[in-house]
């Protein structure tokens, strides 16, 4: 038991150190202003192309509506065909480490829906869930990736649903909004310390 709290606290410390070291590079790239070889330009435009994709992909519902119609997003449909892997994204047990894994490949999202369903175990996780929420939304609109990230792996969570003829048929809606009430717990989170960032910020004025 001490072994197992051992290796859940460095985990836990893990995710926070990945976290700080993906912000401050960030930074710190931004901040460059050396000469760099041709080299090092083609590596910065090969990232470059990496982070809008990221990008894209966190700005990006598994499921949405526009007018009368339907859009499936290229991951949902690989959700829906591929069930190898689908088995990675829905584990029995929702993992510190797989999370890590996650982010150190820029797999946000996923590592964004690996949070959501941890928030819930505990209230060591959901507190640490929220701190890793919080830390992200001073680089991207996590409310909004939030949504996104439920929209896209909610509906084919074998937790959830079963999938038949390509199709995701819901047989646990309880499950579906208890996992949705973590999202809307989480984002209600990020607007208060939005809103004590901004007060601390006049007062500072």
């Amino acid at each position: 038991m001490i072994q197992l709290l051992k290796t859940n606290f460095i985990l836990k410390m893990r995710l926070f150190i990945t976290i700080i070291f993906l912000n401050c590079s960030i930074f710190l790239n931004a901040q460059n202003k050396h000469v760099v070889s041709t080299d090092s330009i083609a590596i910065s435009k090969e990232q470059l192309s990496q982070t809008l994709s990221m990008l894209k992909n966190l700005s990006t519902k598994g499921l949405d509506m526009s007018k009368d119609s339907l859009i499936v997003s290229e991951e949902f449909n690989k959700l829906l065909k591929d069930e190898v892997y689908r088995k990675t994204l829905y584990p029995n047990i929702y993992t510190w480490e797989q999370t890590i894994n996650y982010i150190n490949t820029k797999e946000l999202k996923k590592a964004f829906w690996y949070l959501i369903n941890l928030y819930s175990t505990s209230d060591k996780n959901k507190e640490l869930v929220i701190r890793s929420v919080i830390t992200y939304d001073a680089l991207i609109q996590m409310d909004k990736v939030l949504i996104n990230t439920f929209y896209t792996y909610a509906f084919t969570d074998p937790e959830v649903s079963i999938i038949v003829d390509n199709s995701p048929e819901i047989i646990r809606p309880d499950v579906l909004e208890s996992k949705l009430r973590n999202v809307n717990e989480l984002i209600q989170y990020i607007y208060k310390y939005r809103e004590q960032k901004t007060n601390s910020k006049e007062k500072g004025n």
